[in-house]
């Protein structure tokens, strides 16, 4: 739980709990081919790979692209 506060402290909480999710369940995954031999199919490498390229792709910065953003963000980074 230390992790996940803070991980809140740099990004916001659907963020962070998309990460800690997705994160959570391919390491659960990977154990289960690793330590309990599990078969690990093409499908499931696909599925690791779409979680790491989620986590990635959730870490960039959004571009600000109207003022109804750039209002969210200035709201955001003063706390």
């Amino acid at each position: 739980m230390i992790l996940v506060t803070l991980a809140m402290q740099k990004h916001p909480l659907g963020v962070t709990y998309a990460m800690w999710a997705g994160v959570g369940t391919a390491i659960t995954g990977l154990i289960g081919v690793w330590a309990f031999g599990e078969v690990l199919t093409g499908f499931k490498v696909v599925g690791f790979m779409a979680i790491i390229i989620g986590v990635i792709l959730l870490n960039q910065p959004v571009k600000a692209s109207s003022p109804r953003v750039q209002r969210l963000r200035s709201r955001t980074s003063s706390h």
